[in-house]
């Protein structure tokens, strides 16, 4: 039997002659001509890929697109085109051509077909199996990259090449903290062959619902950076079991897997830093008072001020980011007396902070002294560069990788603190006399309102 190629051609050419034996002299030009060419080579391909179509694969209606594409290159909207075009040349009713608004998704027979190997080739090194020459290897890659063709992640998983997937909760990401989590987790874990799906929350209690999502998707461990009071972490935990959790922003006293820094003793570093340098009047501006973090880090603030016998000059509460602190930083700076420094519970509120004392001519740290808290990258570029508290952000999150990834990792209870380190930049300097002397001023101004109050009750 002549193949269906060949037949096409003929029946082609034999169409073409008879138009244009019908055709007027004057329309017998060689726009019309390379119509019908063109007629007989997409009508080749038609036949051609519904003979693939009806042999190889796909069915001979999917066959007619990707058979084009394949044996042409064209693009679909080139093939869906040449085909309106030509069989209204020749007189076929186009309706009668079954063509798909969109090209069908490419399979392993589509770029077998291409390549001129079998699909258990294709196969095979997709999954880099042995036994495959390289001359073939390179056929199936070129064909691939053609087709702009991608192995299907989940039906590998189907077919029992595992690739083990984490899920990632985090808050807003435009922060620096969990933007460097996130990182990290994606490194380290893409090192490791594993995938991470994120799902990023604005408050805490959309974890539920990003927690059921991620598990609907089958992933094999959570990491949740999101800071959640303890019997909300615990709840969590229950909701995912068997598949295991690790939260990074907990209190070291909830019941769940955690890995966290120690805020407490980055909170002493800062305040006994300070106290070294002569500051007694320290004001204190700490993160929303929602959050775990935020409320050890005033705590741990105000428990060393206490052992030294001071209290706060004053507390402020911010967002995190550095409009709310220089929003609270010139809330902070606008009291009858300024403090000597002032603890910041993150560097981009301490940015803001920095930015209030520069608009109000209070100098950096001539006339008070800023900590930060976190070390971000861009901390040691500020004007002066920031003093801060050091977390390993990185460090975070490799290690959660690591655990959730490991044998072990559905350990009960599995708790570490990591520690931080104080920074020593030019945001701080010990006390000048002439802080001093306002201080003795304002101390002097405080016990004259003192008796003046008692002698006006009198």
């Amino acid at each position: 039997m002549p193949g269906l190629g060949t037949i096409s051609n003929v029946i082609c050419i034999g169409l073409a002659a008879d138009a244009s034996m019908a055709l007027i002299p004057e329309l017998s030009s060689l726009s019309v001509r390379i119509a019908f060419l063109v007629s007989g080579i997409v009508m080749n391909a038609i036949a051609t890929s519904m003979y693939i179509g009806a042999g190889f694969g796909p069915g001979p209606r999917d066959g007619l697109m990707t058979g084009i594409h394949a044996r042409l290159g064209w693009s679909i909207r080139s093939v869906r085109t040449s085909i309106e075009v030509s069989v209204l040349l020749i007189g076929i009713d186009a309706s009668k051509i079954a063509m798909p608004e969109r090209m069908k998704a490419i399979t392993l027979y589509d770029v077998a077909l291409l390549a001129g190997v079998s699909y258990q080739t294709v196969s095979r090194v997709i999954n880099d199996a042995e036994h495959v020459s390289a001359r073939t290897r390179e056929k199936v890659q070129q064909a691939m990259a053609e087709l702009h063709y991608v192995p299907n992640l989940r039906a590998q998983q189907l077919a029992g090449k595992r690739t083990r997937t984490l899920g990632l909760i985090t808050t807003d990401l435009a922060l620096h903290a969990p933007s460097q989590i996130v990182s990290a987790v994606k490194s380290r874990a893409a090192g490791q062959g594993a995938s991470v799906l994120i799902s990023m929350v604005e408050q805490p209690q959309q974890c539920q619902a990003a927690l059921q999502a991620l598990l609907a998707q089958r992933v094999d461990a959570l990491l949740v950076n999101v800071p959640l009071d303890d019997p909300h972490a615990e709840a969590l935990r229950s909701l995912a079991t068997p598949v295991p959790v690790l939260f990074l922003d907990v209190s070291p006293s909830a019941q769940v897997n955690s890995l966290v820094f120690n805020a407490e003793e980055g909170a002493r570093l800062g305040v006994e830093h300070l106290l070294s340098l002569g500051h007694q009047h320290i004001a204190l501006l700490s993160g929303p008072e929602s959050s775990v973090s935020a409320r050890a880090r005033l705590a741990g603030w105000k428990a060393t001020l206490a052992q030294a016998g001071l209290d706060a000059a004053a507390v402020a509460y911010g967002d995190w980011s550095a409009a709310s602190g220089y929003e609270k930083g010139h809330v902070l700076l606008s009291g009858a007396v300024l403090p000597d420094a002032i603890l910041v519970a993150n560097d981009q509120m301490a940015l803001g902070v920095m930015r209030a004392c520069a608009e109000k001519g209070i100098a950096v740290p001539g006339q008070i002294s800023v900590v930060g808290f976190d070390d971000t990258a861009d901390s040691a570029w500020f004007s002066p560069p920031l003093t801060t508290i050091r977390q390993a952000f990185r460090e975070a999150g490799e290690r959660s990788v690591e655990w959730l990834l490991s044998p072990s990792g559905g350990e009960e209870c599995w708790q570490v603190q990591l520690p931080v380190t104080l920074v020593t930049r030019h945001s701080s300097a010990r006390r000048t006399p002439q802080q001093a002397e306002r201080e003795d001023l304002a101390q002097q101004l405080r016990s004259l309102a003192l008796l003046a109050g008692q002698l006006a009750r009198k």
